[in-house]
């Protein structure tokens, strides 16, 4: 999908979009303090899977408002959709894949800045069913996958595919709701669909279910190594909010960082704030993000700022795949001055 097909920000700041329209608002307990804290939204750009074990973990702890935030989340459908939505002023610092951001900086000139990366090694990968005799990027010819709209699994796919041997042409893709993804897989609509690995635990037991096995097909297995997450804010809020900015990805570093040695206490946290999800289920997609940030044996150092060869390296990637403009200066799309030295 044509990102810029997707993507109007300026409509979206002038209608002044609704969080509530974009997602779950929680607001969470935690201990209080006796001055007064900002309340800032969190745009997420997925469903509350593992991955967010660290935000809900210190929200109970207290690290937010240990820095004076009251903070807000919302879930989402995309890392599209949600650069969307805090680039049109729905919310003032969100989550998603950095190709998203950079693809609406270059394309659309939108007011979206990375303030710190989350991971630095793509987990990006292809979810099948065993069932399918798929077993490799090259089995993929005249297949369907389904994926929503703005998804950074689309933008990446072909130069995964290339460097498999595939030609991507020949894979058709169609745009669904994110919620109907997993039923789609399991219930054979599509030939796959593409996660995250920290999504395996969540998909795994639906595949299971049913009778087939899940298989998984990392994108990194064919030589992908790029940045992929990262926490993003807009122009405006650099410019007015920055003192509020510099607190909250202090407290959201300090955040990883205390997951990496509490996975256990975070996931409750996190399972307890989200009823709805399992706890073995988040458990074990925080342990599988955790080894994309820390390295597998927890000894990669981990601060989210970028290196700006590696970002360049990335864009180049997106130029690649995604036809965006390679004089570009990426640059425009890092803002990491706030992280603490």
């Amino acid at each position: 999908m044509n990102i810029s097909g997707i993507f109007n920000w300026k409509s979206l700041l002038a209608e002044k979009l609704l969080i509530a329209a974009i997602g779950v608002v929680f607001c969470f307990a935690a201990p209080t303090t006796a001055f007064s804290k900002d309340k800032v939204h969190f745009q997420w750009s997925w469903l509350p899977t593992g991955f967010y074990c660290p935000i809900s973990g210190a929200i109970a702890k207290g690290f937010y408002t240990d820095v004076g935030i009251d903070l807000s989340v919302s879930t989402g459908r995309g890392s599209g959709d949600a650069v969307k939505k805090v680039a049109g002023g729905g919310s003032p610092i969100g989550d998603g894949d950095i190709s998203a951001v950079m693809s609406a900086r270059s394309r659309e000139n939108a007011p979206v800045k990375c303030l710190m990366h989350i991971h630095d090694h793509s987990p990006h990968s292809l979810f099948l069913l065993k069932s399918s005799g798929i077993k490799g990027f090259k089995d993929l010819k005249g297949k369907t996958l389904a994926t929503t709209a703005g998804n950074s699994h689309r933008n990446y796919f072909p130069i995964a595919a290339r460097m498999a041997g595939l030609d991507p042409d020949t894979v058709k893709w169609t745009v669904v709701d994110s919620t109907t993804m997993p039923a789609m897989l399991v219930n054979k609509k599509v030939d796959g669909v593409p996660y995250f690995t920290s999504n395996i635990s969540f998909i795994k037991p639906q595949v299971e279910a049913r009778g087939d096995e899940l298989v998984v097909i990392p994108f990194a297995d064919y030589g992908f190594d790029i940045y992929s997450y990262c926490i993003y804010t807009r122009d405006d809020v650099i410019a007015k909010e920055s003192d509020m900015l510099r607190r909250f990805v202090a407290a959201t570093q300090r955040a990883w960082i205390w997951a990496k040695d509490n996975p256990e206490e975070a996931c409750k946290a996190h399972s307890k704030q989200w009823p709805d999800t399992k706890y073995k289920d988040n458990l074990a997609g925080w342990l599988d993000l955790r080894g994309n940030m820390f390295g597998k044996d927890l000894s990669r150092a981990w601060t989210g700022k970028f290196d700006m060869k590696r970002v360049e390296k990335t864009y180049g990637v997106l130029v690649k795949s995604r036809d965006l403009d390679p004089n570009f200066d990426v640059k425009q799309v890092i803002y990491d001055s706030l992280l603490p030295k």
